[in-house]
C-alpha cells in the first residue's frame, strides 16, 4: 500500500507478505502542533490531495491494483473510503496511537467488515460502535492483548474468535538483492560510480541497513552483467 497525500511527511509505503511486514515514510521527522482536541495531526502530516494505492498479489497473471483519492489524510478514514469504493466492501476502520512525552504508550486498530448476508440488526449494532471507536488509542493503551481490544471494541456484540496470528516487523533486504538492483542500473551507471565515488553505498529505505561496495566489487558486477 502506498499513500501519497501531498503533505510534508511525503509518501508512506507498507509491504505485507504473510505475517511479515515492513514500512517506511519519506520524512519521519515531521512534527506538527497537536490538533485542538490534543491529538496528533496525522492528516496535516500526510495531506489529503493525493491518492491511496493498494497492490495485491492474488496469484493470478497480473496483480490487482486499486486506487482512490484521499479524503482527509487520516489513515483510518482513507482506508475505509478505499475499501468501500475500490473493493466494494463497506468497512469500519479505527486506528490510534497514544503518545506521551515523545514515547508511544499504546497503538492499535480495528477493522470491521460485514460478511455476505449479514443480518440487518447486526449491521445496526456495528454501525453504533463507530463513535466509541474514536477512542481506539485509549483502548490500545488500556488493553494488554488484541483479544482484550476486541472485547472492548465489540462491547454488546456477540462474536466468535476463529483464529489469530502474530505479525512481525521484518525487512527482507539482502546483499544479493542489492547486487541485482545495481546490475539493473547498467554498465555506464556502475562505471560512473567507480569514477565519481570510487565505490557505492546503498541503503534500504525500510530498515536503514547500509550496503557498501568497493570499486573491485562494482567491476565484478559489470563483468557478471556481461556474462564473463
Amino acid at each position: 500500500m502506498t499513500i501519497k497525500g501531498g503533505g510534508p511527511a511525503g509518501a508512506l509505503v507498507v509491504v505485507a507478505h504473510g505475517r511479515r511486514l515492513k514500512a517506511y515514510i519519506d520524512h519521519p521527522q515531521v512534527e506538527l502542533p497537536l490538533k485542538a482536541n490534543g491529538k496528533l495531526d496525522v492528516g496535516g502530516a500526510v495531506g489529503s490531495t493525493g491518492h491511496i494505492t493498494v497492490v495485491r498479489d492474488l496469484g493470478l497473471r497480473d496483480p490487482y491494483v486499486g486506487q482512490t483519492r484521499m479524503v482527509s489524510g487520516e489513515i483510518a478514514e482513507d482506508l475505509a473510503f478505499y475499501l468501500t469504493v475500490s473493493e466494494q466492501t463497506p468497512s469500519l476502520v479505527a486506528l490510534g496511537v497514544m503518545v506521551q512525552g515523545g514515547h508511544i504508550q499504546g497503538a492499535g486498530g480495528v477493522l470491521i467488515q460485514p460478511m455476505p448476508d449479514c443480518p440487518e440488526d447486526v449491521m445496526e449494532k456495528l454501525e453504533a460502535l463507530a463513535p466509541k471507536l474514536t477512542a481506539v488509542s485509549t483502548m490500545a493503551h488500556d488493553c494488554k492483548t488484541a483479544r482484550e481490544l476486541a472485547e472492548k471494541a465489540l462491547d454488546g456484540v456477540s462474536y466468535e474468535i476463529l483464529g489469530s496470528s502474530q505479525p512481525r516487523y521484518e525487512c527482507d533486504c539482502s546483499r544479493e538483492r542489492i547486487e541485482r538492483a545495481l546490475l539493473s542500473m547498467g554498465e555506464a551507471e556502475l562505471n560512473d560510480m567507480i569514477a565519481q565515488q570510487h565505490g557505492a553505498q546503498v541503503g534500504c529505505q525500510f530498515c536503514n541497513r547500509k550496503y557498501d561496495f568497493t570499486e573491485d566489487e562494482l567491476r565484478a558486477l559489470i563483468r557478471e552483467g556481461k556474462g564473463e
